[in-house]
């Protein structure tokens, strides 16, 4: 009996919820979960001798937190062993329990395997923080899995090629990011972020609903607080659509307090520092960039306050075919449909030590994203200073990323690792044998725009040139062509390469355009 073919999967892993999208008969869905949802919470809680995933545990977490365990995607989200339940766990065995979840709905909803999938996560995410979510999701049964970039699935998912400013609006940050589409292929240009996202606003809510009630602080371990966060989140949600809701403090634990009406003019000004900072970040990117065409994403875009000074301050975000908080987990399902454009580094990256040594970690081309480690052995002891530099050639030469430094005994063995991702944003730590680390986080801009500057100039030049052959012979036409998939073999090749090969289509161009012009006869110039 032959096997049925296996569906790949579209994963939002979010600091609060899970999503994962399919592919249907017809069209692209959210799976919904076995309990009735379309958004899996992303706790899990070990309960006995095993564990609780989805709504089961985020009951649980409630009554019993300190066996809860909220995943790798919060700020305090672990690389490493974590304490649940009284015992130590790797964190890729408390993950996997909640893909599993995830991977049976998707199989449920479909009829058929899912072994395959691509997870959107954010910008900038950090590579020990992504090993642990690949392993998870391999234990649970995904044999293919793959990244993409949350602000690119957010593009993908309009269905439309074009620039896009993604402004994505998470649980715990909000990211505002420039993104190309082309042929229905994602490119990140420029991305950066803020530490505020869906959990502060829920958090002023809380506050300002436990007020209404109650004159003492409540303590962040209460359950009574952590029973209001919830019911704030849905509040927030239910002010999205009306503009008054009920709220019922009897359900957070404040015994003899009746119904209370909560409306949208009462919140917004709770709202409106957190908003006034968000568009700080977003306004001189979406200037610089050209004022491209604004999307608005996340589950916490739904804000009426920030929908209007988004168009107040920028423009109307365009309508998307998905709801605003299904769009990375779409998105990351039609990227892998696509046939994946490789992003490479622009530059080469390396060290400088304090004596004008320089040493290569990664090179220019290199496939992004990318992780390299070299070991040093130190020569007299002492503080050790690390300049992290950039450049094409010699890189005592080249530009300053930023600086790390640690101590080091004489004849010690330090250990250099930088890390670098499509968003260019890298990562560099020097740790000592005697586990002394030093890590900084540095941006060194956009590191896809290289690539994609090289495919829009080739672009434009295959334009120009059939416009000048329409007037030439078929022989020459021929030769024009072959020049031209030249150019394209060169687009992500040796930048000297690239450059003379442009260098001499546009003087080939001026020559064409020139005897066009003149009305000179046709002569062999290719």
């Amino acid at each position: 009996m032959k096997a049925a073919k296996s569906s790949p999967a579209g994963i939002d892993l979010g600091a609060r919820y899970a999503k994962i999208a399919v592919n249907g008969e017809s069209s692209v869905r959210m799976a919904r979960n076995r309990w009735g949802g379309r958004f899996t919470s992303a706790v899990v809680v070990r309960a006995g001798k095993g564990w609780l995933v989805g709504a089961e545990a985020e009951q649980a977490f409630v009554r019993f937190p300190e066996s809860a365990w909220w995943g790798t995607m919060r700020r305090d989200g672990a690389s490493e062993d974590i304490f649940i339940g009284g015992r130590m766990w790797k964190a890729e065995e408390a993950l996997a329990p909640l893909f599993l979840s995830l991977r049976e709905d998707a199989e449920v909803e479909l009829g058929r395997v899912v072994s395959s999938c691509v997870i959107a996560l954010p910008v900038g995410f950090p590579p020990q923080r992504r090993d642990v979510v690949d392993k998870a999701a391999r234990v649970a049964g995904f044999d293919e899995v793959a990244f993409v970039d949350k602000p690119v699935a957010v593009a993908l998912s309009s269905g439309v090629d074009g620039k896009f400013f993604v402004i994505h609006v998470g649980a715990i940050s909000t990211s505002a990011s420039v993104v190309v589409v082309e042929g229905g292929k994602g490119h990140l240009l420029e991305s950066r972020s803020i530490d505020i996202g869906g959990a502060d606003f829920d958090g002023s809510l809380a506050r300002h609903l436990q007020e209404k009630v109650c004159d003492l602080r409540l303590d962040e371990g209460d359950p009574r607080w952590r029973a209001l966060l919830f019911q704030a989140e849905e509040l927030k949600e239910a002010l999205s659509f009306v503009e008054k809701a009920s709220w019922f403090p009897v359900a957070a634990g404040f015994a003899n307090v009746r119904e209370l009406a909560v409306s949208r003019g009462e919140i917004a000004p709770l709202y409106f520092p957190l908003v006034d900072s968000i568009l700080k970040l977003c306004e001189p990117l979406w200037r610089q960039c050209g004022r491209p065409k604004v999307i608005l994403a996340g589950g916490g875009s739904r804000l009426p306050s920030l929908k209007v000074q988004i168009a107040a301050r920028l423009s109307k975000p365009i309508p998307l075919r998905f709801p605003p908080e299904e769009a990375e987990a779409v998105g990351a399902l039609l990227s892998a449909q696509e046939e994946r454009t490789p992003h490479v580094l622009a530059s080469n990256v390396g060290i400088v030590t304090a004596g004008g040594d320089a040493a290569l970690i990664l090179k220019c081309g290199t496939r992004l994203p990318a992780r390299s480690t070299r070991r040093f052995a130190v020569m007299g002891g002492g503080r050790m200073n690390v300049r992290v530099v950039k450049g094409k050639a010699d890189l005592a030469l080249g530009d300053i990323v930023g600086d790390l430094a640690i101590e080091a005994a004489d004849g010690e063995e330090v250990t250099v690792t930088i890390s670098a991702d499509v968003g260019g944003t890298l990562s560099a730590s020097i740790s000592s044998t005697r586990g002394l680390l030093a890590h900084e986080v540095f941006h060194l801009g956009p590191q896809a725009s290289d690539f994609y500057g090289r495919r829009e100039k080739a672009k434009a030049m295959r334009a120009k040139m059939a416009r000048l052959a329409a007037g030439l012979s078929p022989h020459h036409k021929r030769r024009l062509e072959k020049l031209l998939d030249s150019l394209k073999d060169l687009e992500d090749g040796d930048d000297k390469l690239w450059e003379r090969g442009v260098s001499l289509l546009e003087s080939l161009t001026s020559r064409l355009e020139e005897e066009k012009a003149d009305g000179s006869p046709e002569r062999d110039v290719v």
